[in-house]
């Protein structure tokens, strides 16, 4: 009995490794597609990258949202990825969760939650900037504090890189001198979290005013930007 169960596993294994090979076929395709957004993570179990890939994806759509939407009203996007489809793959022994959406079906979204905001809701709260050149950074720091929304910042940020205040600004992704950038972190529903200093592995919570690093808000992104000097 012992020996038949030996055959059919090796029997059985070709055809998981081809499966396995047929899913990262199938997830570098979505990739490198430009008409999806996607998250994923890998993680010990399944709720946790399932949980972790599903933030990610909320991100990507948030991010993508401020630079190719004109829609500056809060969204509530959890409800966005709920027909989002997923691939589950093994990775040693890490759950490798890949979860992704057509951005059709997100501007699809975008218009009816659009309308319905323009007849029923207000748009978030304007932050009223002042860009002349002669302020000073804690001026500045003190304006940009007051920003509650992601959706909010690209309509401060701009302005003031424009005047030269802000002197370059980015992803965090793309951040180069972290000893000379602020952040600003963000969670996946665009509420703003943190406000932090200058810093490496420690940056000062300019608004609680402790200690606190970026790396204290799992499943947020960050916008970093440096000021003239």
């Amino acid at each position: 009995m012992k020996r038949k169960l030996i055959i059919v596993l090796y029997v059985c294994m070709p055809f998981c490794m081809m499966a396995q090979d047929d899913m990262m076929s199938k997830i570098n395709a979505v990739k490198m597609d430009s008409t999806y957004l996607y998250g994923e993570a890998t993680l010990k179990t399944l709720v946790e990258a399932s949980s972790s890939a599903k933030q990610n994806l909320l991100l990507s759509i948030m991010e993508w949202i401020e630079k190719d939407s004109d829609n500056t009203f809060r969204l509530i996007l959890a409800p966005l990825i709920q027909n989002a489809d997923s691939m589950i793959t093994k990775r040693a022994e890490m759950i490798r969760f890949f979860t992704y959406v057509p951005k059709d079906y997100i501007k699809a979204k975008l218009l009816r939650e659009g309308i319905k905001a323009a007849n029923t809701s207000p748009k978030p709260d304007t932050i009223n900037i002042n860009t002349d050149g002669s302020q000073t950074q804690a001026t500045v720091l003190k304006q940009m504090i007051g920003i509650k929304s992601f959706f909010q910042l690209k309509d401060v940020i701009e302005p003031l890189a424009a005047k030269g205040i802000i002197s370059s600004y980015g992803k965090y992704a793309t951040m180069t001198q972290p000893s000379e950038s602020y952040l600003i972190v963000y969670d996946p529903q665009g509420d703003i979290r943190a406000f932090l200093g200058k810093g490496t592995s420690s940056r000062k919570n300019l608004i609680t005013g402790i200690d606190d690093s970026e790396h204290n808000y799992s499943g947020c992104g960050a916008i970093w930007f440096q000021l003239n000097k």
